[in-house]
């Protein structure tokens, strides 16, 4: 039997045992950079894809597809992958409505100057 409480309490747990926590995340809000970073398949749900973004040196932004996108509108499957964005200098993220998608910054940017 499913209990959605459980559920919460297990993800919650996975974000205290790590160093540090996702913020502000976005469904059905994709972020955009100019930099991508990296592409991982195969990641089992959106506080996991938000753990490899800051144990990324280079990530600050993260998007997770959640489900599969509509038909006909040109996208591919993007259900378990998680990229892995950077924000270049002076550059402030773009979001975009995208239905079967959620999106994070990483709480630590100890990689570089903010950029405010």
């Amino acid at each position: 039997i499913f209990q959605p409480l459980t559920a919460r309490l297990l993800v919650a747990a996975e974000e205290a045992a790590s160093d540090d926590v996702c913020h502000d995340i976005q469904e059905g809000v994709e972020y955009h950079t100019q930099a991508g970073v990296q592409m991982l398949e195969n990641v089992e749900n959106a506080g996991m894809c938000c753990s490899k973004c800051r144990k990324h040196p280079l990530c600050q932004i993260w998007v997770y597809g959640v489900a599969e996108p509509l038909l006909g509108d040109g996208l591919q499957s993007l259900v378990g992958h998680c990229y892995l964005r950077a924000l270049g200098k002076n550059e402030s993220v773009k979001k975009v409505l995208r239905q079967g998608v959620s999106s994070g910054s990483c709480g630590s940017s100890s990689n570089g100057s903010s950029g405010s």
